[in-house]
This record gives C-alpha cells, structure tokens and sequence, in this order.
C-alpha cells in the first residue's frame, strides 16, 4: 500500500521547512479530518499528545480509506490511554536498535512470542547490529508465519528479502 500512495501527509509538530519544501512534501499542522484514498499519513513527534483521533486512523480510518499510517515514536510502550489500541491495531512495527532499554523490546517479544522470546531476541540483535539497521515485524494477518520477521522493508538489491526463521 505504501508503495501506491497518492497522497502524503505529514502531521508533523516539529519540523524544518527547508527539508520538505525540498522534497515537494506539504506537512499539515495538527491531524486532518479527511483523506483520500490511498494516502500514506505520517506522524511524528505526537507522543506526548496521542488521542482518540490517532486512535481512530488505526482502528477504523486505515481500513475503510485505504491509508497507510505511520507513527513514530521513541519509547514503545508510551503511558497513554490509547496507545494499547494503536499498538495492537499496527500491522507493521519497525524496532531500531535501543542501547537504553532492551527491556522494553524483550517485554514486546515475550507479547508476541510468550516462552519462544529468545528466537524474536536473537533476530532483533542480528538485524539491529549496524548502524540505523532495524528488525520489521510484520503483523499483518496475512502474512504467513516464517515471514513476519524481517530485517527490511523492501527486497535487497537482488531481490531477496532477509528473513528470520526461529530454530525449532
């Protein structure tokens, strides 16, 4: 779906004009009422400022409109009244790697894994050893189980996607 986006928006608290004027991308203050069809929604900086309203663009709005949202947060578990909606109506979690507190990502393998949090671990640190490398986790129903780890987004340059596999 992101691929396809007609439209970007950028619900963006803190930003530099220079950078998406730059990249011919309109940012919006505050989050829109209306999308179109196939639009791509990106919000950063809210996390302090999570609502009903963010809540709602994951629970209903991306599946009757057709919109992508990608939220950017820094501390995955936020203390806020409607992140527990959000985080289990996202198909898609990007984990970076988080020097500060790996409690936090072994507390979410143990959500998604329960006594098999060590394979998730495993391949969180394998693809997280580089700089600004990343563990995608793909929630998507209908994504079969072997694939929903992965270390990227998009196949490499041959074509592959890199997968992790727990060993049974």
């Amino acid at each position: 779906m992101i691929m396809n986006s007609k439209t970007l928006y950028g619900a963006i608290k803190h930003f530099q004009d220079w950078f998406f004027e730059e990249k011919g991308i309109s940012v919006v203050q505050g989050i829109p009422e209306n999308f179109e069809n196939e639009s791509l929604v990106i919000i950063d900086d809210w996390m302090f400022d999570l609502s009903g309203k963010i809540a709602e663009l994951f629970t209903v709005t991306s599946h009757h409109s057709r919109i992508s949202v990608i939220l950017i947060l820094q501390n995955l578990f936020p203390r806020t009244k409607v992140m527990r909606d959000i985080s289990l109506n996202a198909q898609y979690i990007i984990l970076f790697k988080n020097n500060r507190d790996v409690g936090q990502i072994q507390c979410f393998a143990r959500q998604l894994y329960g006594n098999k949090a060590s394979a998730f671990m495993d391949a969180y640190k394998k693809s997280t050893q580089g700089n600004f490398n990343y563990l995608l986790v793909d929630l998507h129903p209908r994504t079969d189980e072997k694939f929903r780890l992965r270390e990227s987004v998009f196949p490499d340059s041959n074509g592959f996607y890199w997968i992790y596999v727990p060993i049974k």
